[in-house]
């Protein structure tokens, strides 16, 4: 049976909290509640679907290639949107974060074989914050409500997890620590 999952950079427990405000608050007053399903995160990999039998075997290969990472600083700086569906916290560009990235679309098409198509080029790192949900007559007032506020948080990546779908919601299936300093 195949079985959805991503990969993705968590930010601590507590920006992860912050954030959620955010999307509640989204949720509340713009009925946009899409966003809650999934703990905040950088997405490494877009969701994929993987067959349940071979999990073991993707577990294991995503765990050496965490070993071979070596932590970084990664930083957030308020908010910005994609077209009028997507608002998020904006991720500064930085280099090891794109490295991460390239590393595991390497690992993933070696590996397991993932096609072209399920390894995007495109990147631009992001927190979602209000999305799918969010309507195109409420998009303007949400934009308004965060497109001037200040939000910045910087934290080490120590790790990228991989999240499993439940059916309603994206549960932290597994973290992968860098056993790089």
């Amino acid at each position: 049976m195949k079985t959805m999952y991503y990969i993705a950079v968590l930010p601590p427990n507590e920006i992860r909290e912050e954030i959620k405000a955010f999307k509640l608050e989204i949720s509340k007053e713009f009925k946009s509640s899409h966003a809650l399903r999934s703990p905040a995160h950088i997405t490494l990999q877009m969701p994929f679907h993987f067959e349940e039998e071979q999990e073991a075997l993707l577990l294991n290969s995503l765990t050496l290639l965490a070993g071979e990472q070596t932590s970084f600083n990664c930083s957030v700086k308020d908010f910005d949107h994609f077209d009028h569906r997507v608002v998020f916290v904006d991720v500064l560009p930085d280099k090891e974060l794109r490295s991460l990235r390239t590393s595991l679309q390497d690992h993933l098409r070696e590996v397991h074989s993932f096609s072209d198509k399920k390894l995007p080029e495109r990147f631009h790192p992001h927190i979602t914050i209000a999305n799918r949900d969010l309507s195109a007559d409420r998009f303007p007032d949400c934009w308004e409500a965060f497109k001037d506020r200040k939000y910045r948080r910087s934290f080490e990546v120590k790790s990228f997890s991989i999240l499993k779908h439940r059916g309603d919601h994206w549960e932290v299936y597994r973290d992968f620590p860098f056993s790089q300093p």
